[in-house]
């Protein structure tokens, strides 16, 4: 699973994260991949650890993802490799 954002307020981000937990979208998850957050006021890193922790899945962060200064694009459903160990995301074309 891919997150990402973009300056919405910390009980938008923890309402959202707890709607997917709830509705069983991180079950059988293998890991998740953290794009950039931007434009918040907050500490969204502790928010995101506060949610994610507890799944006991591997979480790559700071990916040059989302809405940085100078985001990647990766298509909605598109499958990657994830390695925690060389801290990659490789998204395969189809």
């Amino acid at each position: 699973m891919l997150i990402e954002g973009n300056g919405e307020w910390q009980g938008e981000i923890d309402r959202r994260l707890t709607m997917l937990r709830k509705a069983g979208h991180f079950d059988g998850l293998a890991g998740i991949a953290v794009g950039q957050f931007a434009g918040f006021k907050f500490n969204v890193v502790e928010l995101l650890r506060d949610h994610l922790d507890r799944l006991g899945v591997p979480i790559l962060g700071g990916l040059p993802l989302g809405h940085g200064d100078e985001p990647l694009s990766v298509p909605i459903g598109a499958m990657a490799t994830f390695d925690t160990v060389s801290r990659e995301l490789v998204v395969r074309p189809d």
